[in-house]
């Protein structure tokens, strides 16, 4: 690779890195939503639902945490984002679940549907 071709790899691999930068981000950041149940699509209120790190070391501690309302509705809101952070809903009877969320966006709608023990 002659030195002319070399120098925009290096700059989006630059590029690549700071993006990726595992310092958090100053961003207001609010997740509502609605928890159902999978197999019915009923409302479960009462859920738990937890902003978490995705690196975070046992036992997790949340970074923000609500229940759902009898409506099955939450909302969580927090100022600092690390690089992949994990939107948790964990209710009795009900396997726990974990979706990766952005820090693009200030607020995310982001609905939940648990899956029943069986």
């Amino acid at each position: 690779m002659t030195a002319g071709r070399f120098r925009p790899l290096v700059a989006a691999v630059a590029f690549a890195i700071n993006a990726c930068s595992l310092e958090p981000r100053f961003v207001q950041l609010a997740f509502e939503g609605r928890v159902t149940d999978a197999a019915t699509g009923s409302v479960i209120a009462g859920a738990t639902v937890s902003l978490v790190e995705a690196l975070a070391v046992m036992p997790i501690t949340p970074l923000a945490s609500g229940t759902t309302d009898a409506q099955g509705q939450y909302a969580l809101a927090y100022s600092q984002c690390a690089d992949v952070p994990f939107i948790t809903a964990e209710a009795e009877g009900y396997r726990v679940l974990g979706v990766a969320v952005s820090c693009d966006e200030s607020t995310q709608t982001l609905n939940l549907a648990l899956n029943p023990v069986q």
